[in-house]
């Protein structure tokens, strides 16, 4: 979450996240995440976590991106913490599979 920009602008797609206790912490700007199977953890799928005001960087609306995906045996499929009330997060959540 806090190294910037590195962890900006990225896709991550075709990946299997699976047997382990978290999944993949989401935090950066303009993230696509799709493609995926997130299976079997004992606790969070994804965590989308608040993009804080570094958004400033890029002059737009930061922006989080997660579909066409298939989640599968977990306590919680999406999971958020953090407040940055100032922030205008965007996150997209569509053409998923929830088992």
């Amino acid at each position: 979450v806090y190294a910037t920009p590195q962890n900006d602008n990225w896709e991550i797609s075709h990946c299997e996240f699976a047997d382990a206790h978290d999944g993949v912490y989401l935090g950066g700007i303009n993230v696509r995440f799709h493609h995926n199977l997130i299976d079997g953890l004992q606790d969070d799928g994804i965590y989308l976590s608040p993009m804080y005001m570094r958004h400033r960087l890029d002059k737009k609306d930061p922006q989080i991106h997660v579909y066409q995906n298939r989640f599968g045996a977990m306590l919680t499929a999406l999971a958020f913490g953090g407040p940055e009330p100032l922030a205008p997060d965007q996150v997209f959540v569509y053409r998923n599979v929830f088992d």
